[in-house]
């Protein structure tokens, strides 16, 4: 069978591979020049390795993708340790804390006794719990405030659900908090020359299993030609081009999604995935001589008066020896399409 997938991130890739292990005629199409996605990298001239456009990791449990890691013979992935904390207080009075497991709560003087008792058994719980049907009937924000504390909530958690989610941020369900808990290890990894390493050991080995990868191909429009799909698509030399396929698998955001394949997917269906409200990922990478966060990797900003998410000191996690002795930091955070 034809199959052509649509965007060579990591799932594209991922999906070509088990696919054309399956016998499947496989060909993935990708705008950029570069696969991965936002996890694909840029390097400087005197950088060793690639970074990645926006901060990427992996947790000691993400067996998925250590699993396929192993099976096409990467033997990159490293794990370390790195201290994480969140941000706190007002201005002229912020103080940071880890904030990682249930003993840290014990030592937060943010919170009354019995507040650091309820969040820290709550977050032991969450930790061991499987996943429970009330996580899809009842909201992080209401799960948090009735077991943790209306206190804990405010000084905790409140800003940065707002700041992660805006004015959605009362809507997320409970299965959002459980999986951040439940899943989070203070292990860490990170593959040797950056997740671009990985993700062209990746394409090598779809490449060996006769994968066709069209890089800088600008997708148009898919349409039903018959049994088949035709899509057109514009050629990394600028001219028009015609693929077909049996089946795709598009792995693109869903509004370019919807825009690609809109007489496919029909005008009730498009109508249904607009009604998603997209909030939007905006990096800012700072290079510098002297890190932005001495000790710090990944720093939680619950601070009402600072209007970013996290700040991710990547070479607190990365030795700056890999980028040419340069000091490497993310500043995030999310905005809505009004802002």
């Amino acid at each position: 069978m034809k199959i052509a997938i649509l965007g060579g991130g990591v799932a594209g890739l991922t999906a070509a591979y088990h696919l054309s292990q399956k016998g499947h005629d496989v060909q993935i199409i990708e705008k950029g020049r570069e696969l991965g996605g936002l996890a694909g990298g840029f390097k400087k001239d005197n950088w060793e390795w690639k970074l990645e456009r926006t901060y990427h990791h992996i947790f000691s449990n993400d067996h998925a993708i250590l699993n396929l890691a192993k099976e096409i013979n990467f033997k990159g992935f490293c794990f370390s340790t790195p201290s994480t904390a969140s941000l706190f207080g007002e201005k002229n009075n912020y103080r940071t804390y880890p904030v990682d497991s249930p003993k840290d709560f014990l030592f937060l003087p943010e919170l009354s006794f019995i507040s650091k008792l309820r969040a820290g058994l709550m977050l032991a719980f969450l930790k061991i719990s499987p996943f429970l049907k009330l996580y899809e009937k009842t909201t992080s924000a209401d799960l948090l405030r009735k077991t943790m504390g209306e206190e804990v909530w405010i000084k905790l958690w409140e800003q940065l659900f707002l700041k992660k989610y805006g004015k959605c941020a009362g809507n997320i369900l409970a299965s959002f908090i459980w999986a951040r808990i439940h899943k989070r290890t203070q292990q860490l990894g990170y593959p040797k020359g950056g997740f671009q390493a990985f993700i062209d050991a990746l394409a090598n080995e779809n490449k060996k299993q006769n994968v066709s990868i069209l890089d800088t191909t600008n997708i148009e429009e898919v349409n039903r030609k018959g049994e088949r799909y035709e899509i057109s698509v514009i050629t990394k030399s600028g001219e028009q081009n015609y693929l077909y396929a049996d089946k795709i698998i598009s792995t693109l955001p869903y509004p370019i999604t919807c825009t690609v394949m809109k007489n496919i997917l029909g005008e009730p269906y498009i109508k249904e995935q607009n009604r998603r409200k997209y909030l939007f990922a905006i990096n800012l990478i700072l290079k510098t001589k002297k890190p932005i966060l001495n000790k710090t990797y990944w720093l939680n900003v619950g601070a009402a008066d600072i209007p970013i998410m996290c700040i991710v000191q990547h070479t607190n996690f990365v030795s700056t020896t890999s980028y040419g002795g340069d000091e490497l930091c993310y500043v995030a955070w999310y905005v809505d399409e009004t802002s």
